[in-house]
Formats: C-alpha cells, sequence, structure tokens
C-alpha cells in the first residue's frame, strides 16, 4: 500500500522543516481490517438470542450506537471468541469475531438458532447474517485519529457519536459507520464502508500528513501489546475463561449457554 501522487495534504498537524515529521505524539496509523468477521442478529428474537448466546450484560446494550466486549462459550464453558457486541438497531446488533473463529462463531450461532420447544422455535423471529464481504472495516488509531476523523466529518464526529460507541457518519462526503471502542491507547476507531467506497476513504486517509499505513501483522501486534488481543482464539485447543480479564466478562446472571459447566471449574 503506497501513497498515491497528487494528494492534497489535509489536516493541522505541523511538519517541520527539511521533510520531518511531526512527533510520535501527534501521529496515528490506519490498517484494513479484513480478517475480522462481521455477524448481524436482527429481528424481535435478536436480543433475546445474544443474551442466550453470549455473555453480555444485555443492560450495556440499553442505546443504539453502544457495545460491549463478551465471550461465546460452548456447553462445557469453553472460550469460542471473544467477540465485540455493537448494537446498530432497536433488535439489530453487529457481532464483531476473532480472524480464526468468524467461521466457527457463524456455525455455532447458526445451529442455536434453530432451537425449539415444546411451543415451537425459541427464537423464531431471527435472522442471522455473515456480513463479512459486504463491509470494508479499517483501523484508525493513536493520539491524532481523533482529530484526524473529526476533520473528515466537518467536525462533526463528537454530535454523531454523542458520548455513543457508533454511529453513521459523512466522512467528507463518504457514508461511513463509525466505531469506537477502547481497544488501543491514544484513540482508537474503525471506519466502515461499503467495498466499492474503499479506494476513496484510503485516499482521504492518505491525504493528512500525520497518518502513516500498517500492516495487519503490525495492527495485531499493537492490539496484543495493549492486552486487547485475543489470542487463545489462535490456539489449537480451546481454553476456559479461567483469568481476571476473560472472567470479568461473565456477567452475574449465568443464564447463558456454558454458564453451568462454570460452576465446576
Amino acid at each position: 500500500m503506497s501513497k498515491m501522487s497528487g494528494v492534497k495534504p489535509k489536516g493541522t498537524s505541523a511538519v517541520k522543516s527539511g521533510g520531518t515529521s511531526a512527533a510520535e505524539s501527534d501521529r496515528a496509523q490506519f490498517a484494513f481490517l479484513d480478517g475480522l468477521g462481521r455477524i448481524r442478529l436482527s429481528g424481535a428474537s435478536a436480543p433475546l438470542f445474544v443474551h442466550t448466546m453470549t455473555t453480555v450484560d444485555i443492560s450495556r446494550l440499553d442505546k443504539v450506537g453502544t457495545a460491549a466486549a463478551a465471550l461465546v462459550l460452548t456447553g462445557q464453558a469453553e472460550i469460542i471468541d471473544l467477540v465485540i457486541i455493537t448494537r446498530t438497531g432497536d433488535t439489530e446488533y453487529m457481532l464483531t469475531t476473532h480472524p480464526s473463529t468468524k467461521g466457527e462463531v457463524f456455525a455455532w450461532l447458526e445451529a442455536h438458532a434453530e432451537l425449539s420447544d415444546e411451543t415451537g422455535a425459541v427464537f423464531s423471529q431471527l435472522e442471522l447474517e455473515d456480513k463479512t464481504k459486504d463491509l470494508k472495516t479499517v483501523a484508525v488509531y493513536g493520539p491524532a485519529a481523533h482529530t484526524i476523523i473529526d476533520d473528515l466529518a466537518a467536525g462533526e464526529l463528537d454530535a454523531t457519536l454523542g458520548g455513543r460507541c457508533a454511529g453513521l457518519c459523512t466522512l467528507d462526503g463518504l457514508p461511513a459507520f463509525v466505531f469506537s471502542y477502547p481497544l488501543l491507547e491514544g484513540g482508537y476507531f474503525e471506519l466502515s464502508v461499503a467495498p466499492s467506497l474503499s479506494p476513496s476513504l484510503e485516499h482521504l486517509l492518505l491525504s493528512f500528513p500525520e497518518i502513516d499505513p500498517a500492516s495487519w501483522e503490525e495492527y495485531c501486534a499493537a492490539r496484543q501489546a495493549a492486552r486487547t488481543w485475543f489470542s487463545g482464539a489462535e490456539r489449537s485447543e480451546y481454553c476456559q475463561p479461567d483469568t481476571p480479564e476473560l472472567s470479568a466478562l461473565l456477567r452475574t446472571t449465568r443464564d447463558f449457554v456454558g454458564a453451568r459447566a462454570l460452576k465446576t471449574l
């Protein structure tokens, strides 16, 4: 990925004489997140399904645009993945999964979506969709991230988010879904657009002199260093939620898949 010629630099960060870039504290990086999985859950049964299939405290997702981390467990309380759940509508949620487990998570949710009892389907009004290929997402992170995205949003970023984690925003004419979550220090945003708009988004980001492109490997390394990357998903064997960081994601009401098995751990 290289800078495009003829791009007029934007932003207000200074560039020192002699071509030296601004201090690291005034810079940002961006990386395309093609590896992550995106699963959309929608319908009147979606809140109950999210409550049942993940360890999230659903009360934390009380408004559209809120988000929370949660675990997806097997019936034996083994971790399939650590996911980020974003409420994107009144009865709509987006799950972001680890690259190594996106297929397994989808299959696990799909199997449980068909559950029924003597009264009929448990989740009768639920639509489960794999949206991984329908969105192109780039992470923008670092001290200058907020300034850059706010510039693209014509100064309306904070008003658009309104204290929430996510919202629809126009970035220099491009419609985008903006997500902000404390995954990396200094500022972290994910910008999702239609695949056809991805080159335009990259062009806009590269027009800022204070931003540098990062590889997928560099992005993963940054997340690992910040301890916000679930490396357990990359192992051949399941792990248990037996560390303080993972057990903190277990809600106190033990009425989710895998909760009964937690008592034996």
